[in-house]
């Protein structure tokens, strides 16, 4: 899978468009997927954000539309303090037509982030 395959299952997140973070956060740092240029060392560390913005299945009825972006609202404003990785995000997992749809699809893309792409992935 390609980075412009990539774009095919995910959408940006929204924090970062309207909000400026403060100089050494975590939010300052961010290389963001799917807007303009992507430009990374692959041959660094990294952490991946990928938010997940599926409820169904959950034994909680409540609404997850926004909820990786309320998270990541709140790790972009931490200040970094682990030296050089780099951190970029990926934006938000594309929910599937049923369930099992986002499921398979979060495990074909953690697969292939992990083997080709990147050295750690963090979701929530």
């Amino acid at each position: 899978m390609s980075l412009s395959e990539l774009r095919n299952f995910v959408k940006p997140s929204v924090v970062y468009k309207n909000n400026e973070f403060a100089k050494g956060t975590i939010g300052d740092k961010v290389i963001q997927f799917g807007t303009g240029e992507f430009d990374f060392d692959t041959t660094e560390p990294c952490i991946a954000l990928l938010g997940i913005d599926e409820g169904r299945g959950c034994k909680f009825q409540c609404d997850y539309a926004m909820g990786s972006d309320v998270i990541r609202f709140e790790i972009a404003s931490l200040m970094q303090h682990y030296g050089k990785h780099q951190i970029i995000d990926l934006g938000n997992l594309i929910v599937g037509k049923t369930v099992n749809d986002t499921y398979m699809a979060v495990s074909l893309l953690c697969a292939e982030l992990i083997t080709t792409i990147f050295f750690r992935l963090f979701w929530w």
